[in-house]
Formats: structure tokens, C-alpha cells, sequence
């Protein structure tokens, strides 16, 4: 899932540091095929993605309420 827009303020996303254009591609080492992917992301989230500006995967985490 390719973020299209900056994340909210103070969310998981945000304070990971997603920009628009980062790509989701594993919640919890599953991979997610859209939007409703993120739907899964509950309490301690690990997110594999692939950041628009060194087009290198990265691994971060975050607690989602």
C-alpha cells in the first residue's frame, strides 16, 4: 500500500516517519495488498516498507491503538 498523503500528526505512521510515496508491503512479516491491510494493525505493529527517497526496504515499529 503506497501512501498517497502525509500520515495525521502523532499516529504510528507519523511518528515512524512515513513520507507520501513510502510503499507497506509487510505488517507483522504478512504481506497486505491494500488499504484494508492496515486494518490488522493492532498494539505492537512491525512494518517493512519500501521508503520512496532511498528506494531500499526498512523495518520499523510502533504501538497502533
Amino acid at each position: 500500500m503506497r501512501l498517497a498523503t502525509h500520515p495525521a500528526t502523532y499516529t504510528a505512521l507519523a511518528l515512524i516517519g512515513f513520507e507520501p510515496g513510502d510503499e507497506i508491503v509487510y505488517l507483522n512479516n504478512q504481506p497486505i495488498y491494500g488499504p484494508y491491510g492496515l486494518d490488522q494493525a493492532h498494539g505492537y505493529t512491525n512494518f517493512t516498507f519500501i521508503n520512496v527517497r532511498t528506494g531500499q526496504y526498512q523495518q520499523a515499529a510502533a504501538y497502533v491503538p
